[in-house]
């Protein structure tokens, strides 16, 4: 939990409504009274008093942090819950249909979990947190996905291959270096277009092996999710849900590493970390 600077503290006493109800107050009435000059200078220095107590409070100033601390949370959520809107309004309509479909499918583990008062248990809420974990992993999976196809689709690497084959003809056919200082001109132009082109080239083929592995990855986890619902539908032993929820959920961090790896395609950031609450809250997006 981060503390706050004193002035923070400070600032938030001052602000307190009984604190400005006693100012305002203790104005009027030492207007009233006729003898301001003598009333206000203790409303000041009862206010510096009240100021520098509450200010140094040990308990006040957790009080604060934590309401701090609880305001940056629901802020963090809120940003989360909006990123979940975006990246589930960028889908295609196959891929939207995936990623509801396999939520559908995890919604019975809701419905598992909650209890008679229609209430969540804190383990309940810590599986089904570790289950958002998977949900949200396997949504970004499904933009990465999306977004490296349109790249493949963009740019041929058989094109790519014939023009490095161009490119490097032309380069044979210049006279060896040193012999003339146009030529030689040419030369590192034509070595520079090479270089590029090869780069292209690693770049496509490095696109095409991630499309590989973020294919098999979705399949994974859909499998694992679906084996999960399995359990909890079959009334398997809490604990071993537990273990084998908490698990799946740890298994995807290599996953979350090569999409961030990939933030020049996705434009996903630091922040899609953040995980947005799926099937812990109602979902609040509609679907399409």
């Amino acid at each position: 939990m981060a503390k706050q600077g004193w002035f923070a503290y400070v600032k938030r006493a001052i602000g307190n409504r009984w604190n400005v109800l006693f100012l305002l107050g203790g104005t009027v009435a030492a207007g009233m009274s006729g003898h301001a000059d003598v009333v206000l200078p203790l409303l000041v220095a009862a206010e510096v008093g009240y100021l520098a107590m509450v200010a140094w409070n040990p308990r006040y100033r957790a009080i604060v942090d934590a309401e701090q601390s609880y305001q940056g949370a629901e802020q963090e959520k809120k940003k989360a819950q909006e990123r979940l809107g975006q990246l589930l309004g960028q889908l295609s309509r196959e891929r939207s249909t995936r990623f509801f479909d396999i939520k559908r499918r995890c919604e019975t583990l809701r419905a598992s979990f909650v209890g008679a008062d229609a209430t969540l248990t804190a383990v309940a809420r810590d599986q089904l947190s570790s289950v958002d974990k998977l949900l949200w992993v396997y949504l970004k999976l499904l933009h990465t996905e999306q977004t490296l196809e349109r790249f493949l689709g963009s740019v041929s690497d058989r094109e790519l291959e014939a023009e490095i084959t161009v490119t490097r003809r032309h380069l044979d056919m210049l006279p060896p270096p040193g012999t003339d200082t146009m030529e030689d001109k040419k030369r590192a132009t034509i070595e520079d277009t090479l270089q590029t082109l090869q780069a292209r080239r690693d770049n496509v083929v490095r696109a095409q092996k991630n499309y590989e592995f973020v294919e098999l990855e979705l399949q994974r986890i859909e499998h694992k999710l679906t084996g999960i619902v399995e359990l909890a539908v079959n009334r398997q032993d809490p604990a071993s849900l537990t273990a084998e929820v908490g698990a799946v959920a740890e298994s995807v961090r290599a996953t979350e590493e090569t999409i961030g790896e990939l933030n020049m395609f996705t434009g996903l950031t630091q922040a899609d970390l953040e995980v947005p609450e799926i099937l812990v809250e109602e979902l609040a997006v509609a679907r399409r």
